[in-house]
């Protein structure tokens, strides 16, 4: 299982903000603010969730203060990767950003040989795009 978590432009243009796995929570946010959640999540195939409120949530930290610390660790981790977006989207082109999400891959999901390391590419364009925080033509400018 895979969920995407990201933000949709009012022209629909899509950031990737994080992509989640098994056993992975997300929005978790508005449990502490009260708040709604702040982007969107998609599911790339079938997919359980559970729902719990944030009552009985915050009832369950205040029983339990380490899940609490847990909990505040995940959402450090996310700020983090957030502002890591946002250094590469202000300081790197897409170009850079390419061939690093390009070695990222090669790394998790490649297969290493003699000579260097196979990866087939399932993404499209557009989903590059989506995680570079770019348009398919600049991507495809770019391969």
């Amino acid at each position: 299982m895979k969920m995407g978590i990201f933000k949709l432009s009012a022209s629909g243009r899509e950031q990737v903000l994080a992509i989640e796995g098994p056993g992975s929570s997300f929005a978790e946010l508005p449990v502490f603010d009260g708040g709604n959640y702040p982007a969107a999540a998609a599911a790339s195939e079938d997919t359980e969730l559970l729902f719990i409120s944030r009552k009985d949530f915050q009832n369950f930290c205040r029983e339990h203060p380490d899940v609490a610390l847990k909990v505040i660790a995940v959402v450090g981790g996310r700020l983090r990767r957030l502002v890591g977006i946002i250094e590469e989207l202000s300081f790197t082109t897409v170009r850079q950003r390419l061939i690093a999400l390009i070695l990222q891959l090669a790394e998790a999901e490649g297969t290493r040989s003699k000579g260097g390391i196979h990866l087939e590419l399932k993404k499209s364009h557009q989903d590059f795009a989506a995680e570079l925080g770019t348009v398919r033509e600049l991507v495809s400018r770019n391969f």
